[in-house]
């Protein structure tokens, strides 16, 4: 089980293997729509699990992000993705607090 999470939203911004990041003017940023698992654990960090389906301007792609916390506001991981078939690490930072502490 664990705490279900879903939503909606904008990408704005986009960085590529290289490092390189492409940010989206507010006019074309493509949507998403987030649904999610956080899971607390009492014997390993907590976990979250996260599937994105963006919304892209040629077809719609599906990511999957496996990521474990690090600290309250910080998890990583990988993540697998149909855009390109692509996979690879994944950080993601929390610019607000949500989570509870480790």
């Amino acid at each position: 089980e664990g705490d279900k999470i879903s939503g909606t939203g904008e990408k704005i911004s986009n960085s590529n293997h290289e490092g390189a990041d492409t940010i989206y003017p507010h006019a074309k940023r493509p949507t998403v729509r987030i649904e999610g698992v956080y899971r607390q654990n009492i014997f390993s960090k907590n976990s979250l699990v996260l599937s994105i389906v963006e919304n892209g301007s040629l077809r719609e792609s599906r990511t999957t992000y496996h990521l474990i916390q690090q600290s309250r506001k910080v998890f990583d991981g990988n993540f697998e993705s149909t855009a390109a078939d692509s996979r690879g690490d994944a950080t993601l930072k929390v610019s607000r607090t949500y989570f509870k502490k480790l």
